[in-house]
Order: C-alpha cells, then sequence, then structure tokens
C-alpha cells in the first residue's frame, strides 16, 4: 500500500487536512487525472456568500475525491486546452485592499507533481506562453466506494492566475506538489438531487475592482 505522508496546508483563515486513507482507495476512476497520483480524500469547501444560503441538497461534508480541470487558450495557437488532475488540498479565502474594498475570491490548491525539475506540467507551459485561463473545475466524487457520478460541481469564471510554484516534499518518500492561486470574480456551484441537476452562482458585485 503506498504510504501517505500527512501534511497541513495553512491558507489565510482556513487549514485543511487529509483525511486517513483507506487500504482500497488507491486507483483513481477519473480517467482525466494522473493514475501515478492517487486521489486525496478532502472535505468539501466553498465560498460563503454561497454556503451561507443553505439550499445546495444532501450534506456535502465528504470526504471526496476532488478532480481538478484547468481550461486555457493557448497564447501562441489560439486553440483551447484542458488538463485535469487530483487535488491534495484547496481553500477559499478573501482579502481587504488598502482601502478595506474587498478583492476577488482566491482558490489556493495544490497537486501531486513529478520530482524531476525538467518535467514541465501543462500549468507551467500555460504560465510560460502567457495563456489566459477560462476557467477551473472542482469536481467531487464521493471517495472510497464505488459509487459514480459527481453530486457537487464547483466552476470558477472570470480568473486571475496570481501564483504558481513547484513544492519539494520534505522529507524521503514525500510528493513533490505544484501550488496554484487563482483569483475568480463568479462561481457556479452545481448539485444532483434525485435525477435533477440544480444550480446556484455568486458574481462579485459591481464597483470591487479588486486586485
Amino acid at each position: 500500500m503506498r504510504r501517505m505522508v500527512m501534511v497541513g496546508v495553512v491558507l489565510g483563515a482556513f487549514t485543511l487536512l487529509p483525511i486517513a486513507a483507506s487500504a482500497n482507495d488507491a486507483a483513481p476512476s477519473a480517467a482525466t487525472a494522473s493514475a501515478a497520483h492517487p486521489a486525496t480524500p478532502l472535505r468539501f469547501a466553498v465560498i460563503p456568500e454561497l454556503l451561507a444560503r443553505g439550499h445546495h441538497g444532501a450534506p456535502a461534508e465528504g470526504p471526496y475525491a476532488v478532480t481538478v480541470t484547468v481550461e486555457g487558450i493557448d497564447a501562441r495557437t489560439k486553440r483551447p486546452w484542458t488538463t485535469s488532475f487530483y487535488a491534495t488540498t484547496f481553500a477559499f479565502t478573501r482579502e481587504v485592499d488598502a482601502n478595506k474594498q474587498s478583492k476577488p475570491p482566491l482558490l489556493t490548491l495544490a497537486h501531486a507533481a513529478s520530482a524531476d525539475p525538467t518535467d514541465v506540467t501543462p500549468i507551467m507551459a500555460a504560465v510560460t506562453r502567457g495563456d489566459v485561463l477560462s476557467k477551473v473545475t472542482l469536481a467531487f466524487r464521493p471517495y472510497g466506494t464505488a459509487a459514480r457520478g459527481t453530486p457537487h460541481v464547483l466552476t470558477m469564471n472570470d480568473l486571475k492566475l496570481t501564483s504558481m510554484k513547484h513544492v519539494r516534499g520534505r522529507a524521503a518518500g514525500d510528493t513533490d506538489r505544484e501550488e496554484i492561486g487563482v483569483q475568480f470574480r463568479h462561481i457556479v456551484w452545481a448539485w444532483t438531487e434525485g435525477a435533477k441537476t440544480l444550480h446556484d452562482e455568486w458574481r462579485m458585485p459591481h464597483g470591487h475592482v479588486g486586485a
């Protein structure tokens, strides 16, 4: 069984810890995520503006395997591209500027990455080209079960990439990771209730310029 190192990541006012995995949770079911890096069990989170409305179907605490899908436009060819991977951590935070105006929400996430420094990830290549990111999606699939489907999906639009870095594992056996920060001005929460898919959304109010 793969050895998992439990590392907490503190982001702003949030602390997210992976949940202990069971022995039968190693095989990812999302074909677009890397089979070399199994899913990490995570709890559900979303911005308070949506969570406070309290009408989003069944409880969403988790644990979940969270598949991240990033979409963008190649700055050179003008063609769209897509890449997917399992999140190892994620969090939503908010900051205020010098005038005490709220900045757009920030999604900070990490995923397992190759230890080979010459292995360029799709996000790293996109930053090098100066690509525009068009959409980031978090799909929450029940973790450690044979359940199909994604009962909760968060889609962020109107994006700005604020940070990206490669972080080395701290000890022997630790997996390297790529950390990404994305500001967004629009988010859609889709969830299932029986055979229905419902939606709720939040958009940055007009007049908030942000970063």
